[in-house]
């Protein structure tokens, strides 16, 4: 069965009937928001990959995040706590 430019498929016929009395309940009226994709580039050292990363920002408007920056910085965080924590322990 056909609506405008578009075909539909009907598993039965009560579908089909059902469609037939009221095609705009069955067609969405908002456009689905969709998820931005997620890249990963990796390289190693001297491959170019800050570079084209750079490139893909000012061409897509993109923000990328560096993850060794946000794996060091957990880490320093981690280690920060866990010297307080003794700090505590011994009674300073």
């Amino acid at each position: 069965m056909g609506v405008g430019e578009k075909l539909y498929n009907f598993a039965s016929e009560i579908e089909q009937e059902k469609f037939k009395l009221n095609p705009e309940g069955f067609i969405p009226r908002t456009i689905a928001n969709v998820i931005p994709p997620h890249i990963l580039i990796a390289g190693i050292r001297g491959s170019g990959v800050a570079t084209f990363l750079c490139l893909l920002e000012g061409k897509y408007g993109m923000s990328s995040i560096e993850l060794k920056s946000k794996f060091l910085e957990i880490l320093d965080r981690e280690r920060k706590s866990r010297r307080h924590v003794r700090f505590l322990m011994k009674g300073y």
